[in-house]
């Protein structure tokens, strides 16, 4: 009877978690999807990426992305262009706005969590499913990347996904099935290979040789669909590559050498589009916890907790400490300690980079998420505190998503000057020119000001107010930084008016003679 009764209570608490790890993960994706449109876009890489994306679906070039740098539009050879199509066909059926510019990154996110659920509940268990799937929606990285214009979510999303299709790969039986496991994760690879290069191909091949290697486990390889898959990746591939040397002869070199090889070796690697920030070696092991947050507390936190327990030396604890951390499920041939080189793997390698930005680390997120589901798996006190932390996590995101419009201020975003510039010049027929942002242009004034915009390459701020006033009765207004105007020449500066001020801009206009 005692039995019974311990089994009912086990039974209803573990439906009390799939409903509330089901709900929490539904109110995840609602709050994100709402807000996708809430915040203006961020200069500089979410006003570059979409204002890409809307170029290519204004002009209907599907082959060579463009971008403004400099005053010229030039073609972008940084990326390759699958993220843009997105964006491009977003912009295509919702229009030029925040919500259809960021709505692939939030589907790429979508996707990854469904492949996620699938993959953990078909070889692990539908609690490892459901607590690998909430851990991910919940975690700091995935919740706002998945709401921002960058590549990275995307990437994830089809590297992380042909590690989770890998997985399946070599824990399922049936031989046909096994074959489009296999080609599944040739077709992610390729998708990946199209939205950033061959930085896939590290990311995830880096782990899966490893877990070969400490396990012994080459014979599985003969059951790839090496032949169909390969060809499939080539397919993917080998054509818009192809078509893009053909219209800029030098992407190719460009592309692979200087974007792909030099910029892990060399401090000056030929970037032709601005170099990027430089943090010290071993940054990309915070920039993990921070994107994993707050799950990482819970994971180090469990595993220091199950160390300290253990006595004896130095070399004992620490192997105890390896135990806690590889082998969770008590399965030894769960093969879940592929997703611990999945994330362990891949922060070391960025660790020896320091031209990284802090979403770069995302990549590691979704394999570090599934390997502490198996943690809590193992830790029966651990999963009914879940739920508490997770709903904790959503009030915190929530009241971010409420303050950072106020952060990025209406009156100090680019879109918002804008709108006053615009209502400026309607309102008066003297203001029969365009607007100039004074030194440069932030991407993100391109895409939401259009033919408003005077363009021009980065300059002082003296060639900025000398503009054409006289030549065909031309008027410009101005738009510039509070911080710049001290360094304006005072026989400059008694020339010019203050049309409007906020916080974080200044529209000005010169004295006509």
């Amino acid at each position: 009877m005692g039995n019974k009764t311990a089994a009912n209570n086990s039974t209803r608490r573990r439906n009390r978690w799939y409903h509330s790890a089901s709900l929490l993960i539904g109110l995840f994706l609602l709050a994100r999807l709402a807000t996708l449109g809430v915040v203006p876009l961020v200069d500089p890489s979410e006003g570059r990426y979409a204002l890409i994306a809307r170029d290519m679906a204004e002009s209907a070039n599907f082959v060579t992305p463009m971008i403004w740098r400099k005053g010229r539009h030039i073609v972008f050879w940084g990326k390759p262009p699958l993220r843009f199509w997105m964006g491009a066909l977003a912009f295509k059926i919702f229009g030029v706005n925040e919500f259809a510019a960021r709505l692939p990154s939030f589907l790429s996110g979508l996707f990854l969590l469904a492949l996620l659920s699938w993959i953990i509940n078909r070889y692990r268990s539908k609690n490892e499913a459901l607590t690998a799937a909430l851990f991910l929606a919940t975690s700091g990285g995935f919740f706002f990347l998945s709401g921002v214009v960058l590549q990275e979510m995307t990437l994830t999303a089809f590297s992380s996904g042909a590690l989770l299709l890998y997985y399946g790969f070599l824990r399922e039986s049936n031989m046909k099935t096994r074959k489009w496991l296999s080609l599944g994760v040739f077709a992610l690879l390729g998708l990946g290979f199209m939205t950033k290069g061959p930085l896939i191909l590290v990311t995830f091949g880096l782990p899966v040789f490893l877990w070969h290697l400490l396990n012994r486990e080459w014979g599985i390889l003969r059951n790839h669909a090496w032949l169909p898959g390969g060809t499939l990746f080539l397919l993917i591939t080998i054509p818009w590559f192809w078509l893009a040397e053909r219209a800029t002869p030098g992407f190719l070199r460009y592309f692979f050498l200087n974007e792909n090889l030099y910029r892990f070796v060399k401090s000056d690697y030929g970037d032709l589009y601005g170099v990027g920030h430089k943090y010290p070696f071993g940054a990309a092991f915070v920039f993990f916890l921070a994107l994993s947050a707050p799950w990482c507390v819970v994971a180090f936190g469990a595993v220091i907790a199950k160390t300290l327990k253990t006595t004896g030396n130095v070399k004992e604890r620490a192997c105890a400490l390896w135990r806690s951390i590889n082998d969770t499920t008590g399965d030894s041939k769960s093969g879940t300690d592929i997703f611990l080189l999945g994330f362990a793997v891949n922060t070391l390698f960025w660790c020896f980079a320091r031209q990284i930005h802090l979403y770069y680390m995302i990549i590691a997120v979704p394999a570090f998420c599934v390997w502490l589901s198996s943690v809590a798996a193992s830790e029966t006190s651990l999963p009914k505190h879940l739920p508490k932390l997770a709903w904790l996590t959503l009030f915190v995101y929530l009241v971010s998503l409420i303050v950072m419009p106020g952060i990025v201020d209406r009156g100090k975003s680019t879109k918002a000057i804008l709108a006053k510039a615009k209502e400026i010049m309607k309102s008066d027929e003297q203001w029969n020119g365009k607007i100039v942002f004074v030194r440069k242009t932030p991407y993100s004034a391109y895409f939401y000001g259009g033919k408003f915009i005077k363009i021009h390459k980065k300059e002082s701020l003296e060639a900025s107010f000398k503009r054409d006033i006289a030549i065909n009765n031309k008027r410009d207004i101005y738009i510039v930084r509070p911080r710049h105007v001290k360094d304006i020449q005072p026989e400059l500066r008694k020339h010019l008016n203050v049309l409007y001020s906020s916080e974080g801009w200044l529209i000005l206009s010169e004295n006509a003679d």
